[in-house]
């Protein structure tokens, strides 16, 4: 039993490392790929065709290699990349240069490595831009855009889709158009706009429905399908991958049937259908270790992980979180021999001739010689001083191990023993004194934050009583007002908020919220993202204390009738943000008062920022981002 209890705390503890992984379904997961509507075999015969003009040939097996291998067989389209390539080169076909790089760059991306996929694309847009190709430009600048997305430079990435799709549209480039507007839709799905994703994905799904290309028309569909994720709209999320996952395994997309099956993992996740998402996961993984793609099988595993962790397989649960952390360390590893490698080329590019290779190797071989005769002395000398020096430890050591080895196993033992009571002792005292420390400060928050909050919506109820006379409002002031006594009560015994303390951040404010909205006098309504996973206690106490006074100055000064409270966990930070349609203030000409002050001195407190959007008569905007 303490075995299992260990390993349910260490997996709680390192599972924080892949928090990353939740985060990232959606960004970027289904983008435009071509899909070709031509038999692969007719392509094939015509890059074999000599008496065809070159150009042909190229385009014919550029086509090719983007049908049969690119999405399903890595390593197999980056040598047939190369020929093409090479084919390019020698034929002085610029264009389809170009649209090799293009190629090289897509092959470097689904392995997962941006910095080459980048030098590829800026190399490919210099060919299209030499020969002034418009659609070549276009399809470059949006997979740039990609790129950002990515990263997360959603601004930068706006910026690139949009030129692209005004290329577009200018050209009459209908593929174009749609890959743009799925980009666009791609990034407001990111930024947590979902009706604005929406709108681009609808639009993206108008052109390639008249288009009849039944690959953009899945993909576009399954983004669809990541929207109403976002909603947690689980059963429309889960037909949607369903339906078009036999697409992509018709067409075939293997890349986008794994996509398909990891997005359908994680629905089953949070929908605690374990087992389904098992099998999901499972086959997702077959199909990326067939694509070679190392990041999600080790997304897979971790899904895996969760699966069985929370079926109580706590064997299998530790197999596959090992199996991803294994994976994690390879990928490291791979990076930084990468980094190293180019390191090193970018050396031997500095070296001028040949001739300087050979002035360079002479004086290395006269160092050398200088070095060994030096090494030769240096080496003698310290091999009778190592010599020496060995054989007085060994004396040293036979005459005093006997009569010390005894004395040092008891001396031990009973270091051991005192260092494990004092660490008692002090770890006790440490709690005392800081949790001394944090009544008397407390006591003094509690009174201004929760009880203001408190007595401010008992005074609303009031107001209401006074308007309509209900025995369930009169019921509710009573009790607020029974509330507020056992508050008063136990102030001298500060202790964090029993909702916080046994349900969490998310919990309290939804409870905080209905019991406000209850009044009628102010609705409140909550939006969360990425909070499954429980923050820190006494961090969650503290937003909440955060949140709690900036709806009690809502109350008190907004005279607003709605109200909104945004929690999203992005990577490494979590967002909070709270919007009123009340009065609103100028920020020049008015002063913070204690509440605000009181709030920004938290949020600096835990290295955060406070930042306040407000004008008269146009509500208020206050966003909250603290690092985690």
């Amino acid at each position: 039993m303490k075995q299992l209890l260990l390993f349910k705390i260490l997996i709680e503890i390192i599972s924080l490392k892949f928090i990353r992984f939740y985060f990232g379904f959606g960004i970027l997961i289904f983008s435009y790929n071509s899909f070709g509507q031509v038999n692969s075999d007719s392509l094939y015969k015509e890059w074999k065709n000599t008496k065809l003009p070159d150009s042909t040939r190229a385009n014919a097996y550029n086509k090719y290699i983007d049908e049969v291998y690119l999405y399903n067989y890595l390593d197999s389209a980056y040598i047939k990349t190369e020929e093409l390539y090479r084919f390019s080169l020698d034929k002085k076909l610029l264009k389809q240069q170009a649209n090799a790089l293009k190629t090289f760059a897509v092959i470097n991306l689904l392995s997962e490595n941006q910095l080459e996929a980048i030098k590829f694309y800026q190399k490919s847009l210099a060919v299209f831009e030499e020969l002034n190709y418009k659609r070549g430009i276009a399809s470059i600048i949006i997979e740039m855009g990609k790129l950002h997305t990515r990263n997360w430079n959603f601004e930068e990435a706006i910026d690139h889709y949009t030129k692209g799709l005004n290329i577009a549209k200018d050209i009459g480039d209908r593929e174009l158009e749609a890959d743009a507007l799925t980009s666009i839709g791609n990034v407001y799905l990111s930024k947590f706009n979902l009706d604005k994703a929406l709108e681009y994905y609808n639009k993206s799904l108008e052109i390639n429905i008249k288009l009849n290309d039944l690959g953009q028309i899945a993909i576009t569909k399954v983004n669809i399908g990541l929207y109403h994720l976002r909603k947690k709209e689980f059963e429309t999320a889960i037909k949607i991958f369903k339906e078009n996952l036999e697409v992509f395994n018709s067409i075939p997309n293997k890349d986008a049937a794994a996509k398909t099956l990891s997005c359908l993992g994680l629905c089953y996740n949070i929908q605690k259908d374990y087992e389904n998402a098992i099998k999901a996961n499972k086959k997702a993984i077959e199909v990326w270790e067939e694509l070679g793609n190392e990041r999600k099988i080790q997304e897979a595993n971790f899904e895996l992980y969760k699966a069985y962790k929370k079926l109580s397989n706590y064997n299998v649960a530790l197999k596959h979180y090992e199996k991803a952390n294994e994976i994690d360390g390879q990928l490291e590893r791979i990076k930084v021999r990468k980094k190293l490698d180019w390191i090193e080329f970018e050396k031997q590019k500095k070296t001028d001739s040949l001739l300087s290779i050979q002035k360079q190797l002479k004086l290395k071989s006269e160092i050398e010689k200088s070095n060994f005769q030096k090494q030769t002395i240096l080496i003698g000398l310290s091999g009778v001083l190592i010599a020496v020096m060995l054989i007085a430890y060994i004396i040293y050591k036979n005459t005093k191990r006997k009569q010390l080895q005894a004395e040092q196993e008891k001396e031990i033992e009973l270091q051991k023993k005192e260092k494990l009571l004092k660490n008692i002792e002090l770890s006790t005292i440490d709690a005392m004194i800081e949790g001394q420390e944090k009544e008397r400060q407390l006591i003094a928050n509690d009174l201004h934050d929760d009880l203001g909050a408190l007595m401010t919506t008992i005074k609303l109820n009031i107001n209401a009583l006074k308007e309509k006379h209900t025995t369930e409002l009169l019921e509710t002031t009573n009790q607020l007002i029974d509330t507020a006594y056992n508050k008063i009560r136990g102030v001298a015994h500060v202790k964090n908020s029993g909702v916080i303390g046994k349900k969490g951040l998310l919990v309290a404010v939804q409870n905080m919220a209905q019991k406000i909205s209850e009044t009628n006098q102010l609705q409140i309504e909550v939006k969360d993202y990425g909070l499954e996973e429980r923050l820190e206690n006494s961090l969650e106490l503290t937003l909440f204390r955060i949140i709690q006074e900036l709806i009690t100055n809502i109350i008190k000064h907004a005279q607003a009738s709605e109200a909104t409270i945004h929690l999203t966990n992005h990577k490494n930070s979590l967002n909070i943000m709270v919007e009123d349609n009340g009065i609103g203030f100028n920020l020049k000409s008015s002063k913070q008062g204690m509440g605000i002050k009181s709030i920004d001195k938290r949020v600096n407190h835990l290295n955060g920022t406070l930042t306040i959007d407000s004008d008269t008569n146009k509500g208020t905007t206050i966003i909250i981002d603290i690092p985690l």
